[in-house]
């Protein structure tokens, strides 16, 4: 499996160049080449991003009113997608971060073919009052890729990217633009809106839970997803408010009656296989919403939980369900496996019901795998 810093290679940046010089006979295509391929395969995949960003500095007009216009006949009319044209987005942040007039209408249009959400960040850092009300008119946008823009773009904890200025002291300060988009017609957009208010639980729970609660004033098929899915991190750690904000009464007398563990001893790589039965011990219907999580051992011999979605399911009272998970354990480059005894446990409406163990073994790493 190819690593995904491998998409920008020697091919990328050639397919840039001749881009560029198709819509500038004076664009320096071999240098180009010469200086963005410079050490590129010992970079790692954001660092490559970003050295190809340098290097179209270099080789742009500049004066920024000049190369933007070279920029926009080079990628608009192309099929160019995430690889070629993320260097391109940074390219604006580095070349045209003075003038926010001309670099923000380029990256609504190259967003489209790149999200440009790590290069409107340094211009909402310099230009605040700019940038919002640009963001401002993006909600309305026709494109979906540039109303998404304003959500992930304001991310507070969006990876890979530093925190915003703004987002330090008010970590709400997007909540005005997400409250326009939380039920927007593109689920693209959506669900990096109920990114956004996850990212919100982890900085100001009570500001995510106030504002999940307010849109589910006026619920709908697609706020309610927004609002399952933005407040997972919370959900999953049992927090009684977010559950009742999607209507679950963690005083529900439903319960975990049984977990089975089929492979008491699971070799890296292969799957943790389990059973989960669920009783509803009332005379009411009632939603359980069930999750599982996995101890995992540390190299200094203490473990680190991290939670799951099995399942939220319906039961009617007096009856049970059973439901089965297969938990793959792949070895990946962003995390190290230890042998011996991991915990897993269930949860059922943020209570932890039931545990089990298996044994893992290890005996190698460096196979390609994905993330459990």
């Amino acid at each position: 499996m190819a690593a995904f810093k491998d998409n920008i290679g020697r091919a990328t940046v050639e397919r840039l160049a001749d881009a560029f010089r198709g819509a500038h006979p004076e664009f320096p295509r071999d240098a180009f080449v010469e200086r963005a391929t410079a050490g590129l395969d010992a970079l790692e995949l954001k660092a490559r991003v970003d050295h190809v960003a340098a290097a179209l500095v270099d080789a742009l007009p500049g004066d920024f009113s000049v190369a933007a216009p070279i920029v926009s006949r080079a990628i608009g009319p192309t099929d160019y997608g995430m690889w070629e044209v993320w260097p391109v987005t940074m390219w604006v942040a580095l070349a045209g971060i003075d003038d926010p007039d001309r670099a923000l209408p380029l990256l609504a249009e190259l967003t489209s073919h790149a999200s440009a959400e790590f290069a409107i960040r340094p211009f909402i850092d310099a230009h605040l009052d700019r940038v919002s009300a640009e963001l401002s008119q993006w909600v309305e946008h026709p494109d979906e890729h540039v109303r998404r823009l304003v959500s992930e773009g304001t991310r507070p904890l969006l990876p890979w990217a530093p925190r915003l200025a703004v987002a330090a002291n008010e970590p709400g300060w997007a909540i005005r633009w997400l409250d326009a988009l939380r039920d927007d017609p593109s689920s693209f957009v959506r669900r990096s809106v109920a990114n956004h208010l996850n990212d919100l639980t982890k900085l100001d729970r009570d500001l995510a839970v106030a504002t999940a609660q307010r849109w589910m004033a006026r619920p709908s098929t697609e706020v309610e997803a927004v609002v399952r899915h933005g407040l997972r991190s919370l959900i999953k750690r049992g927090d009684t408010d977010a559950l009742a904000v999607i209507g679950i009464d963690h005083t529900a007398p439903v319960e975990v009656v049984e977990l089975r563990v089929h492979t008491p001893q699971v070799r890296l790589g292969d799957a943790l296989e389990l059973d989960v039965v669920v009783r509803n011990a009332g005379d009411a219907p009632a939603t359980a919403v069930v999750d599982y999580a996995v101890h995992l051992q540390r190299a200094n011999g203490r473990t680190s939980r991290k939670v799951f979605k099995l399942r939220s399911v319906r039961i009617d009272p007096g009856a049970t369900v059973e439901l089965r998970k297969r938990h793959v354990i792949a070895p990946v480059t962003v995390r190290r496996y230890y042998p011996g005894t991991h915990v897993v446990d269930v949860q059922c409406n943020g209570v932890v019901q039931a545990s089990g163990a298996f044994e893992l073994v290890v005996d190698d790493q460096t196979a390609p795998g994905a993330r459990p």
